[in-house]
């Protein structure tokens, strides 16, 4: 028997109790961290298999088992005249999302079960994690790039953290496709569940 149910949990500024990651945030980076839940009921590891592929969250038109999505945004203000700008303050705010499953009734499940379970939902965590490590660095790198933007007219000191903005966003992307590359996706880190099309 399946049963699907989701639900949230969010904070401001720091890591829910079940992740196991350390924030170092910098100055000048704000994070709201949300930590989302796609809960299923199941009797055997068949079971948990087909909630896995029929509940878990989409990325690129494909169900997957979990997710991080991030929004990355810079935030500034500019001082002096239009021939003469400079950055008077500037922030990232980082925005976090990140999607796991859960199975409600565990308890019910045979010790062997729940003891696959757990190593499973710790190896999913512990990748995902690592994936919001690198969002953080990537807030960290594009806090200092726009703090190095120099002075100019206000149009070009906005256009030159438009540009900085967007190099970040993509060595950022860059660095999270490597991750999964050299992870396969987390499946070298036990990401994976017999029957879900992910080889164990």
């Amino acid at each position: 028997m399946l049963f699907a149910i989701g639900f949230t949990g969010v904070l401001f500024g720091c890591a829910s109790g079940g992740s196991s990651f350390a924030l170092t945030l910098p100055r000048g980076v704000r994070l709201r961290f949300n930590e989302e839940f796609y809960g299923f009921r199941a009797d055997n590891a068949g079971d948990i298999a087909e909630a896995l592929s029929r509940f878990g969250p989409e990325l690129g038109g494909e169900r997957v088992l979990a997710v991080t999505r991030q929004e990355l945004e810079p935030h500034f203000a500019l001082a002096g005249t239009n021939d003469v700008c400079r950055l008077q303050t500037a922030e990232v705010w980082l925005d976090i999302t990140m999607v796991l499953p859960e199975w409600l009734d565990a308890d019910s499940g045979s010790e062997s079960l729940q003891a696959r379970w757990h190593e499973f939902e710790e190896a999913v965590r512990k990748h995902e994690d690592d994936h919001v490590r690198l969002f953080i660095e990537g807030a960290r790198d594009l806090l200092s790039r726009i703090q190095r933007v120099r002075a100019g007219t206000c149009k070009t000191v906005e256009l030159e953290v438009d540009e900085q903005s967007r190099i970040s966003r993509e060595h950022l992307a860059e660095r999270q496709s490597q991750y999964d590359r050299d992870t396969r996706g987390g499946q070298t880190q036990g990401v994976c569940w017999a029957g879900t099309g992910r080889i164990c």
